[in-house]
């Protein structure tokens, strides 16, 4: 199958039927064709003596079930990939996250009705399904009421999900929850 598709990166299940994944890693990494393919290893389970072979032959690790943050994070240390900086810079300059004096009541009573759930399960569980939700929620509220900073803060959220940027949106994520407090919402 390699030899047809010619991958940039394979993930390797350990425990296959056949041949094991060790021993095709290792046929693998013996052909110049082929040894430069970063490959990381898949597994259920990993014991501490296991963890050095499985680093000296693959060129990461990932256990099962895998976790989706940790799955990107490994594909990005791989992988070429183009991050929106510019946009994101834009964002940092733009101006501070705030909300209209007149609108905060309204935005109190819709982040209650139509926001919290997701903000909870965003700020609490990070996974990025929830933030998406979150964001979009968010979004929606700021272009009915046509509040600029939170539209731009939305699409923040959405650049750094789309280019995996797992920083910059945790740095949102605390950010949001500074703006929150500073409106005194409880």
């Amino acid at each position: 199958m390699v030899k047809e598709i010619n991958p940039d990166l394979i993930l390797m299940d350990i425990k296959m039927p056949v041949l094991n994944g060790l021993e095709a890693t290792k046929i693998l990494k013996k052909d110049k064709n082929y040894s430069n393919i970063p490959i990381i290893a898949l597994t259920a389970s990993i014991r501490v003596k296991e963890v050095h072979s499985l680093t000296t032959l693959f060129n990461g690790y990932i256990t099962k079930p895998i976790i989706y943050d940790i799955l990107i994070k490994e594909l990005i240390r791989f992988l070429p990939y183009k991050t929106n900086v510019i946009e994101l810079e834009n964002y940092s300059n733009a101006q501070v996250l705030k909300i209209d004096e007149d609108k905060k009541d309204i935005f109190i009573e819709q982040f209650e009705i139509n926001i919290k759930n997701s903000w909870q399960k965003a700020s609490q569980g990070c996974s990025t399904e929830d933030i998406i939700e979150f964001s979009n929620a968010l979004s929606d509220f700021a272009k009915i009421y046509e509040q600029n900073s939170l539209v731009v803060f939305s699409d923040a959220i959405n650049i750094a999900i789309y280019d995996f940027d797992i920083t910059s949106l945790e740095n949102l994520i605390e950010e949001f929850s500074a703006f929150l407090k500073e409106i005194d919402y409880d």
